[in-house]
């Protein structure tokens, strides 16, 4: 019985698809699938995945399938994309072929570049179930305790708070040494992080797919967002732990700074989310990217100019 879809998008990261594939597997439930997105990766990724399904004797179709498929018996499945979307459009066609398969109750969307505790997906499963069983407010997105890969002691973060006046995300926990100290955290969250993002498919049926207008960066506050405005909640279970190569499937350095390219995505990115949710502030948000390219520029670290141009003249 398959009681849920774990959606992971690749993009240029087989090794890392692999490895959090390999540690699926050593979970302490099994009523799960796997469905890897190959995102048009531009190495050797659909080779190597393909061959790795199919040592697993999985299956696999085009994304141009999907909308066609009702029945996988497969526990692993590759659905390829012809282009890389971004992680959203990724994960919405993983999404989709999950709540096609009539099996599908829950839908776990995890970044490809994590490991997860062997109790991850079984302490989600429960933590939902209470909540849905306690008479409260809906159970709407679950997120886990993400602790870094490189250094497990350390926390990335139990989920985040958005302030729109001064559009500063501030993740809780984040760099702390983990002594369990938000363990017991229990208020909604503004932002669960998008590394290990946990729904039912009902929440898909209202709330809906993830916002492709975003390509990278903030896909998963706007859908924490949307949620709360729908009456759910957005809430961290700390007894299910994920690891996280910050980074990684943006193809940053961990604990580097950003590429270029990526600065140009969370800034534009940055805009939309003001232009859906906080439209009278837009112009705060865009005052701060404005310092904070001002600020990258005086350091030497960006051309000013082509940046300028490709965040806010393509709005």
């Amino acid at each position: 019985m398959i009681g849920a879809s774990i959606i992971l998008v690749n993009y240029n990261g087989f090794q890392d698809t692999i490895e959090c594939i390999e540690s699926l597997w050593k979970m302490s439930t099994e009523d799960f699938r796997v469905i890897i997105v190959e995102n048009g990766s531009t190495d050797n990724s659909h080779q190597q995945l393909s061959q790795f399904v199919n040592i697993y004797h999985g299956s696999a179709i085009s994304s141009e399938e999907v909308d066609n498929t009702e029945y996988i018996e497969s526990r692993l499945i590759l659905v390829s994309s012809p282009f890389n979307g971004g992680f959203a459009y990724g994960n919405n066609i993983g999404i989709r072929l999950a709540v096609r398969l009539a099996d599908t109750k829950y839908i776990w969307l995890l970044n490809n570049d994590t490991i997860v505790h062997e109790d991850a997906l079984a302490e989600l499963i429960k933590a939902h179930q209470e909540k849905s069983s306690s008479g409260e407010k809906k159970p709407g997105i679950i997120g886990s305790k993400i602790l870094f890969y490189h250094n497990r002691s350390l926390i990335q973060g139990i989920g985040g708070t958005f302030t729109p006046l001064t559009a500063k995300t501030r993740l809780i926990g984040f760099n702390k040494v983990d002594h369990g100290q938000y363990d017991y955290y229990d208020g909604n969250l503004d932002m669960i992080l998008g590394a290990s993002m946990f729904v039912d498919t009902d929440f898909i049926t209202t709330v809906g797919y993830l916002n492709e207008d975003y390509f990278l960066y903030f896909e998963e506050l706007d859908w924490s967002k949307r949620a709360l405005r729908f009456g759910y909640t957005t809430s961290c279970h700390t007894p299910s732990i994920v690891y996280h190569k910050q980074g990684a499937s943006t193809n940053n350095r961990v604990f580097g700074k950003k590429n270029n390219s990526a600065m140009v995505y969370m800034y534009s990115s940055l805009i939309l989310f003001y232009k859906t949710f906080y439209p009278k502030y837009l112009i705060l948000a865009k005052i701060r990217i404005l310092l904070q390219l001002i600020k990258y520029r005086l350091q030497g670290r960006i051309s000013m100019r082509p940046l300028f141009s490709k965040i806010f003249l393509n709005q």
